[in-house]
């Protein structure tokens, strides 16, 4: 078991919980920070039944006293950070003309400014230790969105901003990267269509590398990226899409 210490937030399910599985399987101490108890807890007993290491902090990203506490928590427990996963997020999907105030303020305040308050935060525990990173988890909508989806793919476009401040302000002592996640087979997304089967042929064809993706796909990035072999990146943003980025037209596709 390593001495190093990583906080991952909205790690109940889907990707995060992808993500503090892979890290607490690499060694790490992983703080499981999650909004809802349930999904939560499930994850932190799943890791230890695994033989990992965790603990669960409940924490609403949005909240400035609840980021501290979970902070504070850690720091308390085990007297370190090593790496700072902003993973929370979410949407619904809202015509721009039909959006209120609140319900952008909303969206906006749980993708972006949680990254930006728990990363603050952190910082001062982070930048004493060697390595320490921050792996910031934006999503392709940042690059190229859908109606309806605007407060989302501002929020998420905010994130690549953000992170190129961070990894200069914290630099050298901490760096800081994203990554950009594409169509991941998670269970908000399977909720998130009514035919599953249907959906997820339709969307193969979107991805060169013939597959959608998974949370440990994901996972192995942020490995990496919190890892050793990546000590000299920071600012870098990740595509974690199965190429899905690359083409004008679907793999296949007719012109």
């Amino acid at each position: 078991m390593s001495e190093r210490v990583a906080i991952v937030t909205g790690a109940g399910q889907g990707i995060g919980r992808g993500i503090a599985e892979r890290l607490a399987a690499d060694g790490l101490r992983v703080v499981v920070a999650e909004v809802n108890r349930t999904t939560g807890e499930e994850s932190t007993n799943a890791i230890v039944n695994a033989g990992g290491s965790a603990f669960f902090q409940h924490t609403d990203v949005t909240d400035e006293t609840s980021v501290a506490a979970l902070i504070d928590t850690t720091v308390e427990r085990y007297g370190r950070i090593d790496v700072l996963v902003n993973n929370v997020g979410g949407s619904i999907n809202i015509p721009i003309t039909e959006i209120t105030a609140s319900k952008w303020r909303e969206i906006v305040d749980v993708n972006l400014t949680g990254t930006f308050l728990c990363a603050q935060r952190a910082r001062r525990y982070l930048s004493q230790q060697p390595n320490a990173s921050i792996v910031n988890v934006a999503s392709l909508h940042a690059l190229h969105t859908v109606p309806g989806m605007t407060a989302y793919a501002a929020a998420k476009g905010g994130i690549l901003s953000l992170t190129r401040s961070l990894a200069l302000e914290y630099a050298p002592t901490v760096r800081v990267n994203v990554i950009i996640p594409g169509l991941i087979e998670t269970e908000a997304w399977f909720q998130a269509v009514q035919d599953v089967e249907k959906a997820r042929k339709h969307r193969l064809g979107f991805h060169p590398l013939g597959r959608l993706g998974k949370p440990e796909d994901v996972a192995g990035v942020v490995a990496f990226l919190t890892g050793p072999d990546a000590a000299f990146l920071t600012g870098v943003a990740l595509p974690v899409d199965g190429g899905m980025t690359l083409q004008l037209y679907r793999s296949g596709a007719e012109d």
